[in-house]
């Protein structure tokens, strides 16, 4: 996977999650046309780069969006 995409799928998904921040993995994943396991790789990668975090339990938690998607003026 290039890093283009990789950053393109990263900003779909930090989209996806400002618009719907109680969205579950099976939900991105039918969304982006991906499996889960690729949603919780890059949910794992938006985490460690201190872009995303999720608040509450794992069923009733919602996902928190800490950087703002550049150039999201376009």
């Amino acid at each position: 996977m290039s890093g283009e995409m990789s950053g393109e799928m990263s900003g779909e998904i930090l989209k996806i999650i400002k618009g719907n921040s109680k969205i579950t993995i099976p939900e991105l994943a039918v969304n982006l046309g991906v499996t889960g396991r690729t949603i919780e790789r890059y949910l794992e990668k938006l985490k460690k780069e201190n872009k995303l975090e999720r608040v509450g339990s794992t069923k009733a938690g919602l996902w928190k969006v800490i950087e703002e998607i550049k150039n999201e003026k376009n």
